[in-house]
């Protein structure tokens, strides 16, 4: 990447950009976070332009997809907000596994009603997927934990048995 010229770079990285722009969300800062990412690496002391360090950090990147293979192990639970709900209806959250190309496995979430008719509706899923930000070795404090519980609204009785139980 370093060695092509300016020209080849950007019309490159304008190839990649179209490309993948459709399928995924601020492509742009990914690609710059991945560069980012693997600049130790390069065996330079001179600093790429801003569309060179995207263009590198695209070429340190792997589209996946995270449903190619199976959806399956369902799972369903009522969703803890149930605001607009019409009598004999409820809204519910579906856990499914999610095994993409290579038979990784990961967890995916839905969220739909079921009417009193019967009648299941799932939201469509959102159109884009994002790595997590990884928290190494997070420390979590239980009396934030609970009142972040009750800030959204699901102090439900498992929530408080849950803390009991684990002091």
């Amino acid at each position: 990447m370093l060695a092509l010229s300016d020209t080849q770079a950007t019309a490159l990285l304008k190839n990649i950009l179209s490309e993948f722009a459709g399928r995924h969300e601020h492509v742009e800062q990914f690609f710059r976070k991945r560069f980012l990412q693997v600049n130790l690496y390069l065996e330079t002391d001179i600093l790429p332009s801003p569309e060179r360090q995207m263009l590198i950090g695209a070429h340190f990147t792997n589209e996946y997809s995270v449903e190619a293979a199976a959806l399956f192990n369902p799972s369903i639970v009522p969703h803890p907000d149930q605001s607009g709900m019409a009598d004999g209806e409820l809204r519910f959250i579906l856990s499914l596994r999610a095994t993409g190309e290579g038979h990784i496995s990961s967890v995916t979430f839905r969220t739909g009603t079921v009417n009193a008719a019967q009648v299941i509706t799932l939201t469509p899923p959102v159109p884009f997927v994002m790595e997590p930000e990884r928290a190494p070795n997070a420390a979590y404090t239980k009396g934030l934990f609970l009142h972040k519980l009750e800030e959204a609204g699901v102090p439900n009785d498992f929530c408080r048995r849950v803390p009991r139980q684990a002091a």
